[in-house]
């Protein structure tokens, strides 16, 4: 578990991801999280994320055990953002060596927590 202290942060949306493809955002910028085929993927929320200003959450609602395969990259996180796993339930996250690494973080002063 990695923690970091929140009390200074805002949040502005909770997103829950539903799917476990690696697919991006249908439509980037409106604030909602949906792919092309309805569902909010890990990839997708925090595209969502990015576009808002404030810190966002992003929970799971997928059964266990939750493992995703990143297909299109590493996820680039550039604001504060929380990912927060179901209580007792792991969340793997596997992607090819090629990409160097699961996620980016592009803002120097973003708080990314992972519960």
């Amino acid at each position: 578990m990695f923690i970091v202290s929140l009390s200074s942060l805002t949040y502005a949306s909770t997103f829950v991801v539903n799917s476990n493809a690696d697919t991006v955002d249908a439509i980037p910028g409106d604030g909602i999280c949906l792919d092309s085929f309805g569902n909010c993927t890990l990839r997708a929320a925090i595209q969502t994320a990015n576009e808002l200003p404030n810190s966002d959450i992003i929970n799971f609602s997928l059964p266990a055990p939750i493992t995703l395969t990143l297909t299109q990259g590493p996820l680039y996180i550039s604001g504060s953002l929380v990912i927060s796993a179901p209580t007792s339930t792991n969340v793997t996250v596997n992607f090819s060596n090629v990409y160097g690494s699961k996620f980016a973080i592009t803002e120097g002063n973003a708080v990314v927590t992972f519960n």
